[in-house]
């Protein structure tokens, strides 16, 4: 039935509005963009198709919301999705540098801050009787948190929650399905990725702020201390590619079909959203180090500070890494990781694939 009429009663509703325009033109691209769709999805793809038309007016929307002079939850998660889907869409998003991309970034940031959702909502009135409100409270903070540092860990440019400031300024905690009486396993499995993939962000993070430093520069021991650390982050809390779970039934030359008559199986959509993420911070992390060994390798050419052995041993990490990350790319896409991954995350990982190589 097609929505002959819809009424905004108050301004508030168009953020909600805005939200659910930019997850339909996500949600189509996620489907179009996989890598293998079926028969039914390839009809619908051709017949019902979502344009960046979608994205157009939901920007519009917002502006008509007055995004600049409000600090509301739900204008927050507009913000934070259309940011997260502009940096999936190349075409109408943040563009192959990710450069574009920066400035929305510390919007978000500096309305989350406006919220107030770096502190603890047990210390606010308003919010500390309802245990949904604290969950989503602490869910939405933690996941721009995470999506401020990946993107930044992506682009290669300074987080907004710099580690001084989470060490100093925030004390919300993680969000906790179960302790708020969410009994879903896709929230439950968000909430426990959120909680575990922290410490590896952070490291991330500061990695970043060590080799963007213009004074109280580091040592050289301090940058491969700080590698070490977030190998050993990864291993800890099971990120590494060595820690991907088979998907039961599946083998090398898995069934299409199969998988698609299980997809409504959440056991399959939670192993597949663990290994998506073991796949996503081992990227992530292979990035950071091809743009450190790079700098340093640079470094140690220069006249002033040329020292041949160090060159060498940066030069030989720094092919290493590139070629461990061709290898990832080149076996996602020969589908080597089916029996991981399924294609409902093909959407994402082509464009991290994508912005790997590139850098």
């Amino acid at each position: 039935n097609l929505i002959a009429d819809m009424d905004l009663s108050e301004t508030f509703d168009l953020a909600n509005v805005a939200i659910y325009l930019i997850m339909i033109r996500f949600s189509y691209l996620i489907i179009i963009t996989q890598l293998k769709v079926s028969e039914l999805e390839r009809q619908m793809i051709i017949k019902s198709k979502i344009t960046i038309d979608f994205i157009q007016l939901a920007n519009n929307v917002l502006s008509s919301y007055k995004v600049y002079r409000k600090s509301k939850l739900a204008l927050l998660q507009a913000l934070a999705l259309l940011k997260y889907y502009s940096i999936f869409s190349v075409e109408d998003g943040d563009g192959n540098d990710l450069s574009q991309g920066i400035t929305t970034n510390a919007i978000i940031a500096q309305l989350a801050l406006n919220i107030g959702l770096n502190r603890d909502p047990s210390m606010y009135q308003h919010l500390n009787q309802s245990k949904t409100k604290m969950y989503l409270h602490r869910k939405v903070w933690w996941a721009i948190v995470s999506i401020d540092k990946r993107f930044c860990s992506l682009a290669g440019v300074l987080s907004n929650f710099n580690s001084f400031f989470m060490e100093s300024y925030c004390d919300t905690q993680f969000p906790n399905a179960s302790d708020h009486e969410v009994d879903d396993p896709i929230e439950l499995k968000l909430c426990d990725i959120l909680q575990r993939s922290a410490s590896a962000e952070a490291a991330f993070t500061q990695l970043l702020e060590m080799v963007n430093k213009v004074s109280n520069l580091p040592e050289l021991e301090e940058v491969e201390f700080q590698i070490s650390k977030l190998d050993k982050l990864l291993k800890k809390n099971a990120f590494s590619l060595g820690d991907l779970i088979r998907i039961p039934a599946a083998s090398d030359d898995s069934n299409f079909e199969f998988q698609k008559e299980h997809d409504d199986d959440n056991s399959i959509l939670l192993i597949c959203m663990e290994n998506f993420k073991k796949l996503e911070l081992s990227l992530l992390a292979k990035i950071i180090k091809t743009s450190l060994y790079h700098a340093l390798l640079i470094h140690f050419e220069s006249k002033k500070h040329e020292d041949f052995d160090k060159s060498r041993l940066y030069l030989n990490r720094l092919l290493s890494t590139i070629a461990e990350v061709c290898d990832i790319s080149h076996n996602y896409l020969s589908h080597r990781y089916s029996v991981f991954i399924n294609n409902t995350f093909d959407f994402h990982i082509n464009r991290l694939l994508q912005a790997s190589v590139e850098k």
